[in-house]
């Protein structure tokens, strides 16, 4: 259990520091780009918030969309199968995957070629810590929630309270909506209101204070209607609430309250501009301003659920300012105006969600649990399911988690072509014929292991293992095998090989040294076996003159790979020139005289440890130093 909650909550929170950072772009970018508009009118810049508003709703869902596309909601089946693994069949399986593989193992398969390796080390988070900012994320989303549902049914109990106007205030309302080709919403009266406001997301309704007709003269009561209408017509209360979920969700993103903040107020701008219009004078509409300010105060759930005349009396002065100066701005947006803001924030959406969309922290080198396998469960409980959750972490990308799964594991230099390997590069594994053994705290489990991998590396296994665990504390942990068995040659398979690039990252490298040269020098016997073939078939005449003797030779082989060192992938190896178009009983001294090479020239590479490869006319290859080298013949 606690285990997966911790898988949820690293999810969770990866996704949530990249909204953040996506988020931060655009509503900087949008702050900017109405600030630059202030001079077109409070409309536009509503406009422009709105539309940052919308643009970080889409980012908030492909968040969403990627955790369920990551498989946070498989993490329950991943555990289903970790547990149910036993002394039956287990199998696992890969798709093909898109991305083609640059590196590979060394070792797995003598026979296949093997790069060296690279890695970048992942950070570690407590599972208590991870699980703890979790659940403060949670408590303020409940706590904000919470809020907002009190408001909703403080408004209700107002709105059940309240009594119909009726009469020349009615007529008033009903006349500037025609204006505004609008059905006039009710106009209520309302003991608990402490100022005038408009309310409803589906059934609008304009909330009066009970002392409103000795509160207001007539041309102030106009004002106030008109202002309300205009956050009708511009469904501000809906915004509104938009820009409120959205900031309960994303609560720790601070620059949303900015945000709202600002679309607030240029709602409030619009609107006045709007009220102006309507045959109110600029002078007594921003003299009812003021005055509204002084006498009356909204309170937490009309500001929350409502809109109202009063807003902020921090922003009275620029307000007043704007009715003054610019009453005659257009309230209207053209088409252009309304498509270039479209496009513009869609170009900021793009933005945010390609060039910092990085899917996790870690970006692209784990995918955060994700791939085919989803999240998969730290779930080392026993024997089986801690080999389970092994094979699955290494198929899921989940360096961190596999490290976890192996007796003195960390990732090392080698995680990156692990990850590679089999994230990027297999088309099937699979673990069948599972049977464990378990002796107190160690344990001994045989698995059939099979798997295959894409062109260019196409490896290829089929065989038994037998993997040691041993149990630490709570959980079984894989037994990578020493250097004395490895050398033995026990316990050296598959499984074995990688547990050791966790646990014994020196004694693999070490290895994959001496896997190179041996290979190289494997390479070399099987050309210069297929040159005695040619030989046969050719009356016994090596390759003539200004011919490329390895597409004479290559019909004899089995793969074209075999004429490359693995250390130096692009240089072939060399025929001795001096041997071209003469018989094989000329030579002399076959034992000693040089058919094939590492080098060009006549110039030997020391690529192993200060040795050359180097075969001879009579078939067989060896390793030489600069010493030997020099006692070699290249004449016949």
């Amino acid at each position: 259990m606690i285990s997966t909650l911790s898988e949820y909550s690293r999810f969770i929170l990866q996704g949530g520091l990249v909204f953040i950072i996506q988020s931060t772009v655009l509503i900087i970018l949008t702050l900017f780009a109405a600030d630059k508009m202030r001079a077109r009118g409070p409309a536009l810049q509503a406009m422009i918030y709105r539309a940052s508003v919308l643009g970080l709703a889409v980012l908030l869902l492909i968040r969403f969309a990627g955790l369920n596309s990551h498989g946070v909601w498989g993490i329950a089946n991943q555990r289903q199968i970790s547990e149910s693994a036993g002394p039956v069949s287990q199998l696992l399986s890969a798709p093909p995957l898109p991305h083609p593989l640059k590196h590979s193992m060394s070792f797995i398969n003598s026979a296949q070629d093997s790069p060296l390796i690279h890695s970048t080390n992942l950070p570690q988070t407590s599972s208590q810590v991870l699980m703890l900012l979790v659940g403060v994320w949670i408590v303020g989303v409940l706590f904000q929630i919470l809020t907002l549902a009190a408001s909703h049914f403080i408004i209700l109990g107002m709105r059940r309270s309240s009594r119909p106007v009726l009469g020349k205030s009615l007529d008033r309302l009903q006349n500037l909506a025609r204006k505004d080709n609008l059905q006039a919403p009710e106009l209520v009266v309302c003991v608990g209101a402490h100022s005038p406001f408009l309310a409803g997301f589906v059934r609008p309704v304009i909330l009066l204070p009970e002392d409103y007709e000795t509160q207001f003269s007539e041309q102030e009561l106009d004002a106030i209607l008109a202002h309300e209408l205009s956050h009708l017509a511009r469904r501000d209360i809906q915004w509104n609430m938009c820009c409120r979920l959205l900031s309960i969700i994303a609560w720790p993103q601070p620059l949303l309250l900015l945000l709202s903040r600002r679309m607030t107020q240029a709602n409030e701008e619009a609107c006045d501009l709007a009220a102006v219009q309507q045959n109110i004078s600029a002078s007594l509409y921003a003299s009812c301003l003021v005055n509204l300010s002084d006498r009356m105060t909204s309170s937490l759930a009309e500001r929350t659920l409502g809109t109202g005349i009063t807003g902020f009396k921090s922003s009275l002065g620029k307000r007043v300012e704007l009715i003054m100066k610019n009453s005659q701005l257009n309230r209207y947006l053209s088409r252009k105006t309304r498509a270039a803001v479209a496009l513009g924030i869609a170009a900021a959406i793009f933005v945010g969600t390609t060039l910092l969309g990085v899917q996790s922290l870690s970006a692209r080198q784990s995918a955060s649990n994700a791939g085919k396998y989803g999240i998969v469960v730290d779930d080392r409980s026993t024997p089986q399911a801690a080999l389970v959750t092994f094979t699955k972490s290494l198929l899921a990308g989940d360096l961190e988690l596999a490290a976890r799964c192996v007796q003195n594991g960390a990732q090392s230099v080698y995680s990156d072509d692990l990850k590679e390997l089999f994230t990027d590069n297999m088309i099937s594994f699979s673990l069948t014929d599972v049977v464990t053994e378990t002796h107190d705290d160690t344990a001994r489990i045989s698995a059939h292991v099979s798997f295959k991998t894409k062109k260019p590396v196409s490896l290829t296994n089929d065989e038994t293992e037998i993997i040691n665990l041993a149990r630490t504390d709570s959980n079984w942990k894989i037994v990578a095998p020493t250097e004395s068995a490895w050398v033995n040659g026990v316990n050296s398979k598959t499984l074995a090989v990688i547990a050791m690039r966790f646990a014994n990252p020196s004694m693999i490298k070490k290895m994959d040294s001496d896997g190179v040269t041996q290979m190289c020098l494997s390479n070399l016997k099987q050309v210069s076996l297929a040159t005695q073939m040619y030989l046969q078939d050719f009356d016994e005449t090596f390759p003539p003159i200004k011919k490329d003797y390895k597409k004479m030779v290559a019909p004899y082989l089995k793969r074209p790979a075999v004429f490359f060192c693995p250390a130096a992938p692009k240089t072939a190896y060399t025929l001795n020139t001096n041997l071209q178009g003469l018989k094989v009983k000329s030579v002399r001294m076959p034992r000693q005289t040089v058919l094939l090479y590492d080098g060009k020239k006549g110039k030997l590479e020391y690529r192993h440890d200060g040795r050359a490869s180097v075969s001879f006319v009579d078939g067989h290859a060896k390793l030489v130093t600069p010493e030997e080298a020099a006692k070699v013949r290249w004449t016949p």
